[in-house]
């Protein structure tokens, strides 16, 4: 997994459909490679062109191998000049590359992220109704379940444009497990410079509490707190919630007015015990009033 320490060439991996949709994330992931001092690679996935003859035909019965392979080629060469494009939009004061790949785009995306040992990846979620269209949307979740890297998704409702100061607020949900903190902690070198860092506890949902509770910080030094103050954040708040997990991370965020969450889930197996895992990130990325920063603890 990325830890955003090592000196090798660092990439952003910044998956587009070609649709504005798709988009909605590059200004975000631009902010990122600037922020951890990496590459930015805009990466287009083509879907294969079906096959000439299946049952039942996919393609009109006059289609011909000829039409097949040029359609082919232009498919290709429109997707290089939409890169090419992309890239000269976002411009600055970075390095931006293009990858273009035949495939399908979930497993692509993955074999990318571990090819590169990339840093990040940057992915927009898909909203009901009329953004269900957008190919990243049905993607994004399965990417951030098996990606070996950090994935950021950005939600529909995220702001219009982003800014060096983003993230300014984080609100990081954690239930206290050490490798999810640890984990966790790699969020901070994503933060702008004097950020502020709000530490939610996920309590046992069978707990019968009325109300979160404030907490008392407690400078462990293999604590979460103390590992975001050392990278430069400023802890502000440290409390506890019970209930249902991904209702109790969003309304957080919510009130709170989070610029990013961050979560670490856990893997499949032996997640029954679990408060922070799959679903309930599946959860918080659905609810979620900001972008969502997920890894993989351990």
């Amino acid at each position: 997994m990325s830890d955003f320490t090592t000196d090798r060439a660092r990439t952003v991996v910044a998956p587009v459909d070609g649709t504005a949709e798709g988009e909605r994330a590059l200004e975000l992931a631009a902010v990122a490679a600037r922020r951890l001092d990496a590459a930015l690679e805009l990466f287009h996935v083509v879907r294969p062109m079906p096959p000439l003859t299946v049952d039942p035909p996919l393609v009109a019965p006059t289609a011909d191998a000829e039409s097949l392979m040029q359609a082919r080629a232009d498919a290709l060469a429109h997707a290089r000049e939409y890169l090419a494009t992309l890239a000269r939009r976002i411009g600055g004061r970075m390095t931006i590359h293009t990858r273009l790949e035949e495939g399908e785009p979930a497993p692509a995306i993955v074999a990318r992220a571990r090819e590169h040992d990339a840093e990040l990846l940057v992915l927009p979620t898909h909203a009901r109704g009329t953004l269900a269209r957008a190919l990243l949307g049905s993607v994004a979740l399965p990417v951030a379940r098996e990606a070996p890297v950090p994935v950021l998704l950005v939600p529909p409702g995220a702001p219009a444009h982003a800014t060096e100061s983003w993230p300014a607020y984080v609100v990081l949900a954690t239930e206290g497990d050490a490798s999810a903190e640890r984990a966790l902690a790699q969020v901070a070198a994503l933060c702008a410079p004097g950020a502020q860092a709000a530490i939610l506890t996920i309590l046992d949902p069978m707990v019968a509490l009325t109300e979160r509770l404030p907490r008392e910080v407690v400078d462990e030094p293999d604590g979460l707190a103390p590992r975001l103050r050392a990278a430069g954040l400023a802890v502000v708040a440290e409390e506890a919630a019970h209930g249902r997990p991904a209702h109790a991370i969003t309304e957080v965020a919510t009130e709170e007015g989070a610029e990013l969450l961050a979560l670490a889930t856990h893997p499949r197996h032996g997640a029954g015990d679990r408060l922070i895992e799959g679903s309930v990130a599946a959860a918080v990325v659905h609810r979620a009033p900001c972008p969502v920063w997920l890894t993989h603890a351990g």
